[in-house]
């Protein structure tokens, strides 16, 4: 317990010196949130183990031109009931994904009073809950960086431990291998005590280490994906 303790502060120092070292402009890494749920479960699930400008962004656009009336998880709820197969709608022959796809949509539905206030409940959601909460989250095939992913969708200020944050912590680290749980704890904590927005500084990281080759190509305006022009 106390090395598991010595190291998350170790992480927690080392990423607070390299934020000042680095001088890190956060400004440059806003941008809108989401207006619709559909478009954050989508995001979400397209997103896992595929490069997000050249797999991910093309089929949110697809999505959005050719199903403008998805807005809400209920839309894409009732979606699945009509087509047949859910491929054609989001250019992604993987079964398999279509099905976490379903149990997301559902498992957000579960968090939701009002249905009217879908999104705005959703938010809320993700800010008040932790990483801590995705042992209870039980979805299959959601991983934790997919659940702290979902939550940056939706607002909180916080990181995923995807490949791109784990790599930039065993880099500003030195050490080999590191598990999810303990990358997560120490950037909230930096963020509580130090008025840093790790949700921007998670953007940071993966901008720095993700394959940006295609991002050239696209634009994110008032919460949606366009091709440029």
């Amino acid at each position: 317990m106390d090395c598991i303790i010595a190291m998350k502060d170790t992480i927690k120092n080392k990423i607070q010196n390299y934020v000042e070292t680095n001088n890190i402009c956060f400004n440059e890494y806003k941008e809108p949130l989401y207006e619709t749920s559909a478009e954050v479960v989508l995001d979400a699930v397209l997103s896992i183990n595929r490069k997000y400008y050249d797999f991910v962004v093309p089929r949110l656009i697809h999505i959005h031109k050719n199903y403008p009336n998805i807005k809400t998880l209920l839309d894409l709820s009732d979606l699945f009931k009509k087509e047949t197969d859910f491929s054609l709608v989001w250019q992604y022959n993987h079964q398999e994904r279509a099905a976490v796809l379903y149990r997301l949509v559902h498992k957000l539905l579960s968090f939701v009073k009002n249905i009217d206030n879908e999104l705005i409940e959703l938010r809320y959601w993700a800010q008040d809950a932790s990483y801590t909460d995705f042992k209870n989250f039980c979805v299959f095939g959601i991983g934790i960086a997919t659940f702290q992913y979902i939550r940056i969708l939706l607002g909180a200020d916080t990181v995923k431990p995807d490949v791109h944050i784990k790599r930039f912590v065993v880099d500003l680290c030195n050490v080999q291998h590191i598990s999810d749980q303990i990358i997560v704890e120490p950037f909230d904590e930096l963020g509580k005590e130090n008025d840093i927005s790790v949700r921007l500084l998670d953007k940071h990281i993966w901008s720095k280490y993700a394959d940006k080759a295609l991002a050239p190509k696209y634009k994110f305006i008032n919460g949606v994906w366009v091709k440029k022009i």
